[in-house]
């Protein structure tokens, strides 16, 4: 009896150990199951979650392009100034040299009118002082005995006038020489003017005149003589003015 029950048991033991470990792993899985479901995020969690994700490369990415969009625009605002730049200096330039250019044009016809004021002063100058100049001549007397004399044809005074015969050493000062008052010069004759004559060839002689006027006008006259004439011819050359 007791060994069949014996033989009974074992079977019986299985199947109870069997169907034990069987609710046990059920009831694993079942909780497993239950812990999985309990957990779980709802599905617009779980849609939001996964936008999130797929979002961030494209923030990354954007805020890339806006960087390099900023350095692009900052290089074309940099070289629109530097080309402003360059336009203003080209334009200070070309204004200065304008300015210089119409400076320098002010200048020469200030110069010009000067030139032309200064002109004017002397011509009406030498206007005045041709109504007043003098003019020293040298004069023969008939004879080649007599000496020869100078006289001022002119309408003014002739003050410090000097001189001398040509190629020789004669000469002299006349302080003063009222115009239409000749003076006899100081010497033997004609005779110093043949010798002075023979010194030369062509054979010449002449009285040299400088003096000046009230004005301090500059004046000089020559007067050569003529031998077969027997008289003198004078040329006068132009006055200038007291220079001091």
């Amino acid at each position: 009896m007791l060994g069949l029950l014996a033989r009974f048991d074992h079977p019986f033991d299985n199947r109870l150990g069997e169907n034990t470990r069987s609710e046990y792993g059920n009831g694993e899985k079942s909780n497993r199951h239950c812990f999985h479901d309990a957990t779980r995020r709802p599905a617009v969690y779980r849609a939001r979650r996964k936008r999130a994700r797929s979002k961030t490369p494209g923030l990354c990415y954007s805020m890339a392009v806006n960087d390099q969009h900023i350095t692009a625009i900052a290089t074309i605002v940099q070289d629109i100034l530097l080309l402003l730049s360059a336009v203003l200096i080209f334009w200070y330039l070309w204004e200065t040299r304008k300015m210089r250019k119409a400076a320098e044009n002010q200048v020469s016809k200030s110069q010009e009118l000067v030139s032309a004021a200064q002109r004017q002063i002397y011509a009406s100058l030498e206007q005045v002082e041709s109504t007043w100049r003098p003019a020293i001549v040298a004069k023969t007397r008939g004879s080649t005995m007599a000496a020869p004399m100078l006289e001022n044809i002119g309408n003014g005074p002739a003050l410090d006038v000097k001189w001398s015969l040509s190629n020789s050493d004669v000469g002299g000062v006349i302080p003063y020489m009222e115009p239409k008052a000749p003076q006899g010069l100081p010497i033997d004759g004609l005779q110093p003017l043949f010798e002075a004559a023979l010194k030369t060839t062509p054979n010449s002689a002449s009285i040299d005149c400088t003096y000046r006027s009230l004005s301090g006008w500059s004046y000089s006259s020559t007067s050569a003589y003529d031998f077969a004439g027997d008289q003198f011819r004078t040329t006068f050359s132009p006055g200038r003015p007291h220079q001091e």
